[in-house]
């Protein structure tokens, strides 16, 4: 061979193998690209963002302490065992005495260390009376100024103001009433975020299949725990919610709402099969955890089996 041509095979070569690398490049960063990095210990990891559905499950919780402490560690443990279980979504309840710092900074952590979706709930336990005037007033600010500090997250930012209001007809009334103006109130402010509303103790789902959302982005539930309810029951006002139309994710369901010491096997073999049947039917649930993760321990004991999306 001349020397012409083992230089000309030489370039062949050499263009052959940078095309090769060129390809290793781009599929090393189409893949990252679609990974999301987590800092973890001085390393990183990189987590496969969930797939897009509109099937949300996962869990609900105080992000703090029993003592009453809010940490960003327990926000880290929750998101890991959201990796571990392939779960979509968080929902967070920030009791609504906190500070908007407070409640900020704990959902741009979330946000900021994670890809999943996310809950965020002005949270009140008072389900035998409908909240005053004025506290009505403010939850309808409250969520319109979380919807405007991460406006950048309508993507997968939900904003729940109410938790567990009214007892009567008249309370499902009111509340179908409150909703419809919170709902107008944000779409005319631009915000394009999910609204949840659950019910109290009355579901009220005629009232609230009558409420107006131009974007069809509002969710009702309700809260159901397994020691006061059946699983057909359950169902059945599942069925009535679907028959009206209505978007659902129940942001609290648990075994037992007396918490991790009262759960038997049952109780949890009934929130799985109530899962099982809400994944046939595009329904999200989110499993009530108390203080971060505190349940967990218990209901892995008991196992707990989260629908496989």
């Amino acid at each position: 061979m001349s020397r012409k041509s083992k230089i000309g095979s030489q370039i062949v070569v050499i263009v052959l193998l940078f095309i090769s690398a060129f390809n290793v490049h781009l599929v090393s960063q189409a893949v990252l690209s679609n990974s999301f990095a987590v800092q973890t210990g001085g390393t990183i990891r990189y987590a496969s963002p969930p797939v897009d559905t509109d099937l949300f499950f996962g869990v609900s919780s105080y992000p703090r302490t029993l003592s009453g402490s809010y940490s960003t560690a327990i926000i880290d443990d929750i998101i890991e065992e959201m990796d571990n279980y392939g779960l979509t979504i968080y929902r967070m309840s920030i009791y609504y005495t906190q500070s908007k710092t407070l409640r900020d900074s704990m959902v741009q952590y979330y946000l900021d260390h994670c890809n999943y979706d996310l809950i965020v709930c002005r949270h009140i336990y008072d389900p035998w009376a409908m909240p005053s005037q004025s506290y009505r007033d403010d939850s309808r600010d409250w969520l319109l100024d979380l919807f405007d500090t991460f406006n950048s997250y309508s993507d997968r930012l939900w904003g729940e103001p109410v938790n567990e209001w009214g007892s009567s007809s008249s309370h499902a009334q009111l509340l179908a009433t409150w909703t419809q103006e919170t709902v107008t109130a944000a779409r005319t402010a631009g915000y394009t975020h999910r609204i949840v509303v659950n019910t109290g103790l009355t579901q009220g789902w005629n009232y609230l299949a009558n409420i107006n959302d131009p974007l069809d982005r509002l969710y009702v539930g309700y809260h159901f725990y397994f020691n006061s309810w059946s699983v057909s029951s359950a169902q059945n006002q599942m069925q009535t919610a679907l028959n009206y139309g209505l978007n659902i994710i129940n942001t609290e369901i648990g075994a037992d709402y007396n918490e991790a010491n009262a759960f038997d096997e049952s109780e949890v073999e009934e929130v799985n099969t109530f899962m099982d049947w809400c994944a046939e039917r595009d329904i999200g649930n989110t499993v009530w955890m108390r203080y971060g993760l505190q349940n967990l321990p218990t209901y892995e004991e008991l196992e707990l089996q989260f629908p496989s999306g």
